[in-house]
Parts: structure tokens; C-alpha cells; sequence
């Protein structure tokens, strides 16, 4: 590592406005690391970097599900929740699911609607309309599916913020079971039980846990039950489904969380999933199966068909019976997902376009933006606060304002802020309707009245926890020659997956390559070729950066030296690439480097 006051490679402040930091390494860890397990040099470093010690690696490279999964009873309900399910299991009860719209909800209503039909329990699933019916349980719903028979009701991904409409359905006759993990600070009344690690008096220290991995385990409860009298289901099936909807909701890849992922993209190698396997088919197929495959290509389908008001589609795929209704299926929701791509191209400008014509250079970038028009589609909200919050590194809300005056919104952060804390607070201040999320992601609805109320108070709250301008430092975890950089360190470096929230992808640095080309491709992104002073080339794609600063110094700059920052990845037509995060001109590090 090259090193000048803290900055690698003198890189005080990039294209992007980040100091490039060294990622911080334990030397006698990395040593014991490489004389217990025999690993690689830069495996032995990418693992100390993460805190991974010599007598816990060989867990990390290689998590056994029975070792990572816990006993289900540490959570609070879990027990009476699965004895409820068991008793109706084996009495044929029917058993209705009410689930989410995103990936996680869908996956997890799909898990326990094949466990239930695999032993002949009646189901139905109810996932709520985006556009119709918003976020959550609603009464109308449950009020038709008890008329259909469906007295007990099991909700997933959802249901702990809805306590009065739970407690309505539960006088009308429902009995209702609660599985969620979103934050809340008391059990809504009237249901039968709940089962979430992330609200009291839950105690378990499973609040990682996504609502698929929630599930899994749930159902890993009721299994232990049915062995007294009945052969279970066999819960490796549902692997892919449960890593699948662990990536998607960005939930951090440890404990059981990391063992769901690393048993599910084996099941999923292994392509026996009629659903996913025709979704891969549909996207034209992939060059490495690791983590981003959920993330970056089934997930953004499966969620496409909830964006634009058909999560039902979405589920269907995952309970195909039959190759044809698999890709049948899974071509709709291709079709569905340019559709998407579009619509979030379209709205991500017009939503910058808001933000830039408030704060242009002359006032300052708040700490918290919000942006709202009656002529969005709530679908992609989302995705759209996501981008600005890259673009500007602050936490952001998209809002579309319905012709009744209520404004549905969605916000994401960066890491830092927990937007879940402070949309509870807006909702404790009479600002919101109704609202709830995550660390990174929430939502809400809120009267077109108290927009600009709900916006100076959460800017006011994020000031006051912290937001500056500095934007956090991109930590390396290593420098590369480019001719270095080969499959066999790729392989080395996927050892430490799969990578993600918890356990991030490692970083790489080039330094002094220099710029030979450079386009702008579909979809906003950046691809370049660049050359060391060896005469070795190498490929790197930057996404969604077109119309950013790398994309202004390129132009400006072409034939300079730049050092590169990103990850390696495998090259569609053979060699590999750097997916790049960052850049800076070698020639203003210079000073800084030879300080």
C-alpha cells in the first residue's frame, strides 16, 4: 500500500470527492490468518480487513447452515406462533398469506405458500396493489379473504405497524400471526402472535435477519413440531428463495444471513428452481454466479412486477409447476422490467432536475432532500431516491402527490442515517399518516399540506445527527499492477464472498492508467479502456455514471493518467474488468504523494 498522510496514493479527494483510504489491517491477524489456513496474500488481507480471525475462518469461508442456524425459540412468540401454524397443518385449517410487494415479501410469501401446499393445506396469498392499495395490511382485504374461509391469516414483511386494522380484523373473527422485522416499539393488538426480532419484548439479537431469513426459520420451528407425528418438508428447497430475499432487502451478510446466501447460490447453481432458472434465462444469462445475481438481476425483476402493479406475476413465476408457465412468466416480467427502467431513467432526471434548480452552488446541499410531483408513479420511487441519494451522498425522499392530496413516498440513506428512527419520529410529530422502514430504506404517506413541514423536520433531524458535506472515505483493500489483476486473483478474492451489506465487495486500486478511450453506453453508463506504462490494457465500466463527474474529467482529460478504484470482475468477452467506483487524476496527487 502507498500511503501519504492517510491518503492512498495521495488521493485526498477523488472525482468523487472521497479521500481513498487503506482499509485497516491487523498484521499478526493477517499473518495467523496465513500460516493457520494457507491462504493468499490478499485473501489473508481482505479477511483481516473484515475482523475475520485464524480460529473463526474456516466458518467464514465455508458456513455450514446447522452450525449458523439458531434455535428458532430465542425468538420472543416463535414457539406459540409455530404451534399455531402446526395445529392448522394438521387439521387441514386453511391458511391465508398476506405479504409484501417488494422481493423479500414475495419470496417469503412463496416459501411458506409451497410449505403449506406441499402438505395439502389450503392457501391463498394476498399481495397487496402498490398503486391501490399502498404498503401494509389493509381491512378490506382481510375482511375478503375471511369471507373466503380464511380465518387464519398469516401476515409476512408486514403487519407490525397496522395495529388498529389488525385489531378490527381480529373482533371480526381473524386470527392473525405477524411475521415481520421492521422496527417497532410495542406488539400491535389483538393478533394471535407475533414474531419479529426487531420489536420488545424480542431480545434475540436476530434483528439482521430479512423477512425470508424470518421465515426460514419459522418454518425450520414448525418443522421440529410435525416430526412428532409426520415426515416435514425438506427446508433445502427453499434455500434460493431465502437468499434471494436476504440480498434484495440489503440485509447484512452475517450469521445465518451469510450461510442462507452460500447454500442458496449453490441450490441456485445447481438451476433447480423452475421460476429463477427461467428469470436467468429471460435476462440472457449471467457470467458469475455470486451475490449480485440476486441483486442486480433477479432481484430488479421480481421487484419490477410490485413497481408496476403486478406482484402477483412475480409470484406466480416462483410457484411455476411447469417449464412453459416459467417462462412464460418470466418474459412478462422482462417486459415489465424495461418498463421500469424507463419510467426510473425518466423520473431520477426531473427528480435532479428539482434538486439542482433549489440547490445550484448557491445554497447549500441540505442535509436531508425531498422532492415531490403529482405526476409520479409510485412504483419507482424507490429506485429514484436511491439515485439521488448516490448522486448527492444524502439521505433522499421522492414523493407522488395523488389526485386526493395524500403523497406516498419513499426514501433511502446513505450509511450513517437510519431513516427507519426517523420516519418514527416524523409519525410521533403528527406529520405522517402512516409510515416505517429500515436503517437505509423507508416509507410513508403523508397529506400534501404538511409536505414542506415533514421536509424542514427531517433535514433539522438529520442535521442533528451528524450529515457534513464530507463525504465518507472509499477504503482499498489493495494496489494493483494491471497485469496482476488475472482470474486467479479473481478466485482468490470470491473466497471472502459473498459480498455485500456487512461484508463489502473488495476494493482495488490501479494507479497512474492511462485514459485510451471512453463512451457513454445505454442505460447511463460509463465503459473505458485504459493503459498501464507496461502496455497493458484493461476494461472498466462505470454504472449510472454518464452524466457525472467521471464521465466531465474524462472528456476533459482524454490520454491522462488517472488512478482507478473498483471491483474485478470477469469481462464478457474473457479477461476481466473493474467495475469502477472511483477515479482521480494522477497529476493532482502528485504534490500529496511526494509529501
Amino acid at each position: 500500500m502507498t500511503e501519504t498522510n492517510g491518503n492512498l496514493l495521495g488521493v485526498s479527494r477523488s472525482l468523487k470527492g472521497r479521500r481513498w483510504q487503506a482499509s485497516d489491517v491487523d498484521e499478526t491477524a493477517r499473518q495467523a490468518l496465513r500460516q493457520t489456513h494457507g491462504v493468499s496474500d490478499i485473501l489473508s488481507r481482505i479477511l483481516a480487513a473484515r475482523g475475520v480471525r485464524a480460529e473463526d475462518c474456516g466458518a467464514f469461508l465455508k458456513p455450514a447452515l446447522r452450525d449458523a442456524l439458531p434455535d428458532p425459540s430465542r425468538l420472543a412468540g416463535m414457539d406459540q406462533a409455530a404451534e399455531i401454524l402446526r395445529q392448522a397443518i394438521e387439521t387441514r385449517q386453511p391458511v391465508a398469506i398476506f405479504g409484501d410487494y417488494d422481493a423479500d415479501g414475495i419470496t417469503s410469501s412463496a416459501m411458506l405458500t409451497n410449505y403449506l401446499r406441499l402438505l395439502g393445506v389450503p392457501t391463498e396469498v394476498h399481495l397487496p396493489d402498490r398503486m391501490k392499495e399502498g404498503y401494509g395490511v389493509n381491512l378490506s382485504a382481510l375482511r375478503a379473504l375471511r369471507e373466503k374461509g380464511f380465518c387464519l391469516v398469516i401476515t409476512v414483511d408486514c403487519g407490525v405497524s397496522d395495529g388498529e386494522i389488525l385489531a378490527r380484523a381480529a373482533e371480526e373473527g381473524s386470527r392473525i400471526v405477524v411475521l415481520d422485522h421492521h422496527p417497532a416499539e410495542a406488539p400491535p393488538d389483538g393478533i394471535a402472535a407475533l414474531v419479529n426480532p426487531n420489536c420488545p419484548p424480542d431480545e434475540s439479537g436476530l434483528g439482521y435477519l430479512s423477512a425470508a431469513g424470518l421465515v426460514f426459520l419459522f418454518l425450520a420451528a414448525v418443522n421440529r413440531l410435525l416430526r412428532a407425528s409426520m415426515t416435514p418438508p425438506d427446508l433445502v428447497q427453499f434455500l434460493d428463495l431465502a437468499a434471494l430475499g436476504t440480498v434484495c432487502d440489503v440485509s447484512p451478510l452475517v450469521g445465518l444471513n451469510r450461510a442462507l446466501v452460500v447454500r442458496g447460490l449453490a441450490a441456485l447453481s445447481r438451476g433447480r428452481h423452475r421460476g429463477l432458472a427461467a428469470l436467468i434465462r429471460a435476462a440472457g444469462g449471467i457470467r458469475t454466479l455470486d451475490a449480485q445475481t440476486f441483486s442486480f438481476l433477479l432481484g430488479p425483476r421480481i421487484n419490477a412486477a410490485g413497481r408496476m402493479g403486478h406482484a402477483s406475476l412475480a409470484l406466480a413465476l416462483l410457484m411455476s409447476e411447469t417449464d412453459a408457465e416459467a417462462d412464460a412468466r418470466a418474459a412478462e416480467l422482462e417486459t415489465l422490467n424495461k418498463q421500469r427502467r424507463a419510467l426510473e431513467q425518466a423520473m431520477t432526471e426531473q427528480a435532479a432536475a428539482r434538486v439542482n434548480a433549489r440547490y445550484d452552488g448557491r445554497n447549500k446541499t441540505p442535509p436531508f432532500l425531498l422532492v415531490a410531483s403529482d405526476d409520479w408513479h409510485v412504483g419507482v420511487l424507490g429506485i429514484v431516491a436511491a439515485r439521488l441519494r448516490d448522486r448527492y451522498g444524502r439521505p433522499s425522499a421522492v414523493v407522488a402527490i395523488g389526485a386526493d392530496g395524500i403523497g406516498v413516498g419513499s426514501a433511502r440513506a446513505p450509511d450513517g442515517v437510519h431513516l427507519g428512527r426517523l420516519i418514527a419520529r416524523a409519525r410521533e410529530k403528527g406529520l405522517l399518516i402512516r409510515g416505517g422502514g429500515h436503517a437505509a430504506a423507508a416509507g410513508f404517506t403523508v397529506e400534501a399540506s404538511r409536505i414542506e413541514a415533514l421536509e424542514a423536520f427531517l433535514q433539522e433531524e438529520a442535521s442533528a445527527h451528524g450529515e457534513t458535506d464530507e463525504a465518507p472515505p472509499l477504503i482499498v483493500d489493495a494496489i494493483l499492477r494491471a497485469e496482476g489483476a488475472t482470474r486467479d486473483l479473481f478466485d482468490q478474492i470470491q473466497k471472502a464472498g459473498p459480498f455485500g451489506k456487512g461484508n463489502p465487495e473488495p476494493c482495488l486500486a490501479l494507479a497512474d492508467m492511462r485514459l485510451a478511450y471512453w463512451e457513454k453506453k445505454a442505460g447511463g453508463h460509463l465503459r473505458c479502456r485504459f493503459e498501464s506504462s507496461s502496455g497493458a490494457s484493461f476494461s472498466a465500466i462505470a454504472f449510472r455514471a454518464a452524466d457525472g463527474a467521471m464521465a466531465k474529467a474524462f472528456a476533459k482529460n482524454r490520454q491522462e493518467l488517472f488512478h482507478l478504484a473498483g471491483s474485478l470482475r470477469p469481462g464478457w468477452h474473457g479477461g476481466m474488468e473493474l467495475t469502477l467506483e472511483d477515479a482521480a487524476l494522477s497529476r493532482d496527487c502528485v504534490s500529496a504523494r511526494a509529501a
